[in-house]
Parts: structure tokens; sequence; C-alpha cells
């Protein structure tokens, strides 16, 4: 049996979106079969560096998607 934080992530990743034809990028929690966005940039984000990001996550039902 785990404890109160069991399962409990947090993820920490880079992102560069440079450009003019930059999409969206998604982090999504699935939750009985429901996806929920917990993260998410759309457009071109100011800067040419990389960019951080961290968002909490809970168990392992979570991806990443790209979209144009």
């Amino acid at each position: 049996m785990g404890g109160p934080f069991s399962g409990v992530h947090c993820l920490q990743f880079a992102y560069s979106m440079v450009g003019n034809s930059i999409g969206k990028l998604n982090i999504l929690h699935v939750l009985h079969g429901l996806e929920q966005d917990v993260w998410s940039r759309k457009g071109e984000q100011r800067g040419s560096e990389w960019q951080t990001g961290n968002v909490t996550v809970y168990g392992n039902n979570f991806y990443v998607s790209f979209s144009t």
C-alpha cells in the first residue's frame, strides 16, 4: 500500500516554441478514460531560448502531445 504521495510526480521539462508555424504543446492527464489538460502553451513563445516548465501529475496516466 502506498503513502499519501504515492504516484505523485513532479514533471520538469524544457521546451522551445519559436517560429510562425508553432502549434500547441499539451501535457494531458487521463482519468477514467477522459483527457484533461494540466499544462499547455499555444503559438510562438517570446524569446529564442529554451523555456522551462513543471507540472504535478498523479500516477502514470499522462502524456505529451503537440499539434500544429
